[in-house]
């Protein structure tokens, strides 16, 4: 797993360290986590992103999905996501968050921005901006595993025109994935 602290107020960041995490896991006190994912369709070039925000005891406090139009490819998908979460977070009034997506190359561009002509340079760029909006703010990569609620949310976005959002609740597809989540929490190691 990718962590990478940012302090929007120093851009210079330093190299994200890597731990191995097989398993959703909650931020430490006093921060959220927010779980994002994204699923994409190459034949509408559309994408859906699903948003889980849980506290350090696993609890939800909001979710929502996204639908996006004009989508190019995957790793852009992955992009719009990220930058929907921190509106998200932003717009629920959360300034400590820690972000954990799976997608690997999102999260590391993110952690070592350069200057690029890519089709994510304005997204990654958008999104940099929006760093501004938060007190502390942490980037982490994750396995599909450890962000599984998230995936199975924006699956289950794709059956919504619109956006859709729910406080301290998932629809009850999700639930499972989050119980399972929440037994990591509630068992000690």
């Amino acid at each position: 797993m990718y962590i990478q602290e940012v302090d929007a107020s120093n851009l210079p960041r330093s190299s994200p360290s890597t731990v191995r995490n097989d398993r959703w896991s909650p931020p430490a006190t006093g921060l959220i986590k927010a779980n994002f994912d994204a699923n994409f369709d190459i034949g509408s070039l559309s994408s859906v992103s699903g948003i889980i925000v849980r506290n350090e005891e696993g609890l939800i406090m909001a979710a929502g999905i996204y639908p996006n139009r004009f989508v190019a490819n995957p790793e852009l998908a992955e992009a719009v996501a990220c930058e929907q979460t921190l509106i998200f977070l932003k717009d629920l009034g959360f300034r400590r968050a820690v972000v954990e997506g799976d997608s690997l190359s999102v999260i590391s561009k993110l952690c070592h921005p350069l200057v690029s002509r890519s089709i994510l340079s304005v997204q990654l760029d958008n999104i940099l901006r929006r760093l501004r909006d938060f007190d502390h703010i942490s980037f982490s990569h994750v396995n599909r595993e450890s962000n599984k609620a998230a995936h199975i949310l924006a699956r289950l976005g794709r059956s919504f025109s619109e956006s859709r959002f729910w406080l301290e609740e998932v629809p009850s597809e999700v639930e499972a994935a989050i119980l399972q989540d929440r037994w990591w929490v509630d068992t000690p190691d």
